[in-house]
């Protein structure tokens, strides 16, 4: 009984270290496919609450100009042509009001200062992805708000059961460049640490595996076999066979 026991617990022990290990490597690919920093629009492109577009466009100006985060030549339009382009929706909008012009101009004004908009946002994302690190700040500075995108990792394989099909698994691996020659190796065990290589080995990135026994919990792994040269074996992923 204690002999039992013992091994349970090596074989516990065996496949949690090999969960730490994936996790570990998990966080090393994110890592390596640094997240994105994008920046938010800062106003719809439309024609209501002009003044508060006004306000925010010139606030975001404000904030920018004299900012030691954006050195001369970073803005292809200049920051006082666009302040004089924000002055001319503001003055636009009260002629329009007042009926001394149509919408159509002030329309055109607007659509003018949109674009240059555009532009500026532009040129401070590119600052942005060039200081990774700092590209929070950098908006910041800006007065811009931003949202963080992180990239998608294919992982290495997944483990799925097939559906109505009891006691069959679907392993799916990251494919290999189709410029290679590549062979596929899938290897299954209890325990993480006794493996049993599944022939022959297949030319696809897919492998269906049958008769399995349900309610059973089994590890899986593959290696490719790139031109002739054997890479390393993939980290194991466990499914619970339906």
């Amino acid at each position: 009984m204690k002999n039992n026991q013992s091994s349970t617990n090596v074989n516990v022990a065996h496949c949690l270290q090999h969960l730490v290990v994936t996790m570990h490597f998990i966080l090393f690919a994110f890592s390596a496919n640094q997240r994105r920093v994008r920046l938010m629009v800062p106003f719809k492109r439309d024609t209501s609450n002009i003044n508060n577009k006004v306000a925010r466009a010139r606030a975001i100006v404000k904030a920018c100009t004299g900012n030691a985060r954006f050195p001369a030549g970073t803005f292809k339009i200049p920051l006082l042509t666009v302040s004089g382009h924000i002055k001319d929706v503001a003055d636009g909008q009260v002629d329009l009001l007042n009926k001394k012009i149509d919408s159509e101009v002030r329309n055109t004004l607007l659509l003018r200062m949109f674009n240059d908009f555009d532009s500026l946002m532009s040129d401070v994302q590119r600052v942005m992805d060039a200081n990774p690190t700092e590209a929070e700040a950098i908006a910041g500075s800006a007065l811009l708000n931003i949202k963080i995108t992180n990239p998608y990792v294919k992982p290495e394989l997944k483990v799925a059961n097939k559906e109505n099909a009891p006691g069959t698994v679907i392993l799916t691996s990251k494919a290999a460049p189709r410029s290679v020659k590549a062979t596929y190796e899938w290897e299954t065990s209890r325990d993480c640490k006794k493996w049993t290589l599944y022939r022959p080995s297949t030319s696809h990135s897919k492998r269906e595996i049958k008769d399995l026994k349900p309610m059973k919990k089994l590890w899986f792994r593959r290696r490719i076999i790139i031109d002739d040269q054997p890479q390393e074996w993939s980290f194991p992923v466990w499914i619970i066979v339906h």
